[in-house]
């Protein structure tokens, strides 16, 4: 609109819409600049190696045996029982160690499905179920996912070991291998 006209129909011009349009896309580009970073900062702040292993959960040993007793693996495990502590499971962890594990128990047992999400590193799930026998494998979980990971359908499920990607096929766990009458102990709920 030129400046006659503006006078003559009375609207005057905005004189600050050229900087509206430069704030909206200053704020539009910094808003983009978070989306695609903050993520990258709270990882970085908030990731916690799994070999200094978490203390104040209780950490026993679990072994995990062919239905024969030939073959034989024990790791150290994180038991976590509680809501807050299953949410969180191993997210943000850079690594894990060859002989450690998170272990995730349901009294009483259920349908379990779990996810990847902030889940840094490649993960094997050991779904059991109450009698300690393993159920199903989900081997190689994907980094950083939501699909549902779990057995469809089935028996219910009294614990979840996660252990680190590939380790499952490495000792050669499979379905059907079960825990050991000690480790079943360590299923037993804690009363708070």
């Amino acid at each position: 609109m030129k400046p006659e006209q503006a006078s003559a129909t009375g609207i005057k011009p905005r004189p600050d819409s050229h900087m509206a349009r430069w704030a909206f896309w200053i704020i539009a580009v910094a808003g983009m600049a978070m989306i695609l970073f903050l993520p990258n900062l709270v990882r970085s702040v908030t990731a916690v190696p799994a070999t200094a292993l978490n203390t104040s959960m209780p950490m026993p040993s679990l072994t995990v045996e062919s239905p024969d007793g030939t073959r034989r693996h024990s790791l150290r495990v994180e038991i976590v029982r509680t809501d807050e502590e299953k949410a969180r499971g191993l997210m943000f962890r850079t690594e894990l160690a060859q002989d450690a594990g998170m272990l995730f128990t349901y009294d009483p047992p259920q349908s379990v499905v779990m996810w990847m999400k902030n889940t840094l590193i490649p993960l094997d799930m050991l779904f059991f179920d109450a009698n300690g026998t393993i159920i199903y494998i989900e081997r190689e979980a994907a980094p950083e996912t939501l699909n549902p990971r779990g057995p469809s359908g089935g028996p219910a499920v009294r614990a979840v070991l996660e252990i680190k990607g590939g380790l499952a096929a490495k000792l050669g766990i499979q379905e059907g291998d079960r825990l050991t009458p000690e480790s079943l102990a360590n299923l037993a709920p804690i009363k708070p």
